[in-house]
């Protein structure tokens, strides 16, 4: 993004990964998936949509998270929203635990957050733990009728 771009309520839709470990385009149509993940960066949207079979999209700042989740509630209100953010441990204020959270309690979402205090987003954790730990982490953090 380029300083002084307009940013909010916009997203970047990611492709999710399927089952057989093809990349699947995401076509919304105007049936609800049971879930959409929101993420902060794309980098950690790509890591995130090898974790859960469920649309993802990169809000693109920690400041838009609410932004993007609000409209995604107003879409499909029965939908779980996911919010996968950024753990800035290393940070006075950790900005992606702070936004990540007033965007679930918004919209009723829940958070998932990397458990390792030395790595910030879930792309970090991916390439270190790997996609078995990485899966295991998210879904434990989960509501545990979305646990798979």
């Amino acid at each position: 993004m380029l300083p002084g771009s307009h940013l909010k309520d916009f997203f970047c839709p990611v492709h999710q990964a399927s089952r057989n470990g093809r990349p699947e385009p995401w076509a919304p149509d105007n049936k609800p998936p049971e879930g959409i993940i929101i993420t902060e960066g794309y980098a950690t949207a790509l890591a995130v949509s090898c974790l859960r079979h469920f649309p993802v999209v990169a809000a693109l700042s920690a400041h838009n998270l609410k932004n993007v989740a609000i409209a995604f509630r107003g879409q499909w209100p029965e939908c779980h929203l996911i919010l996968a953010g950024d753990n800035d441990c290393s940070q006075e204020k950790n900005t992606g635990l702070l936004n990540a959270t007033a965007a679930a309690e918004v919209v009723k979402g829940c958070v998932v957050l990397p458990v390792d205090t030395t790595l910030s987003d879930w792309d970090e954790f991916y390439r270190h733990y790997g996609e078995s730990i990485s899966r295991i982490v998210f879904n434990q953090q989960l509501p545990a009728n979305l646990r798979s």
